[in-house]
């Protein structure tokens, strides 16, 4: 009695779902990898102004070389004034409004105080979508904080 030999291998249309299956399950993970990255750029920015915005004020209050300190916004950085000390954003980031009182960019400390005359909000959000933001409020005292 002759055997016959089974072909074994896998067909075009067993790949082609196999395929498709790994690639529905790469998109179902990496979108919501996607979106959390995001919110943690968001945060990170979040805390790098703020961090600024305290130690403009720290230094000022301080005395640290007889001078007042400020930081001075920009689309997609910050800098410490008169320190010229920059921090940039990732590319996803903005800072899409800044509405400080007198209309300016720069928010400057007061030397014996801590207080400024540039209060407002700075809006840091996401390039490709502006809904996703942080919303930074400088009061008249000087201190920064998220809305």
């Amino acid at each position: 009695m002759k055997k016959l030999k089974a072909n074994s291998g896998f067909t075009l249309v067993e790949i082609l779902i196999a395929v498709s299956i790994i690639g529905l399950i790469s998109v179902l993970v990496i979108i919501p990898f996607a979106s959390f990255r995001n919110a943690k750029l968001l945060d990170g920015a979040t805390e790098d102004i703020l961090s600024l915005l305290h130690e403009a004020q720290t230094r000022t209050l301080s005395s640290d070389g007889a001078v007042p300190y400020g930081v001075y916004f920009e689309s997609g950085k910050i800098t410490l004034v008169p320190d010229n000390k920059e921090v940039t954003f990732h590319n996803n980031l903005a800072i899409s409004n800044i509405s400080l009182a007198g209309g300016g960019a720069t928010v400057m400390f007061k030397r014996l105080t801590g207080a400024t005359d540039q209060s407002g909000t700075v809006i840091v959000s996401l390039v490709a979508d502006d809904s996703q933001q942080r919303v930074i409020t400088i009061s008249a005292t000087g201190n920064a904080g998220l809305k």
